[in-house]
């Protein structure tokens, strides 16, 4: 059974000349989901609905970029050249 890549190896893999800006892209979508989740997170507790509403947004966005993945990995899948 083999793990599937991560992202930053296929971003740095086809921008070899531009390795610090893939690496500098991927830490900028690591601070905009950050600041995201404390968004939202804020935005439930404001909303009334309590202090646990937070973990739910958690578990919905951690869902929702498993997803994310999943679809990613498809598509990789696809676009892949058989190899004979």
């Amino acid at each position: 059974m083999s793990l599937p890549r991560l992202p930053t190896s296929t971003s740095s893999a086809r921008s070899q000349d531009n390795q610090s800006i893939a690496a500098a892209l991927n830490h900028s979508a690591l601070n905009i989901g950050n600041s995201l989740g404390a968004l939202l997170g804020g935005v439930v507790i404001a909303a009334g609905w309590g202090f646990r509403a937070p973990a739910w947004v958690g578990v919905t966005l951690a869902a929702a970029g498993l997803v994310l993945a999943a679809a990613s990995l498809a598509t990789e899948r696809r676009r892949a050249p058989v190899h004979v």
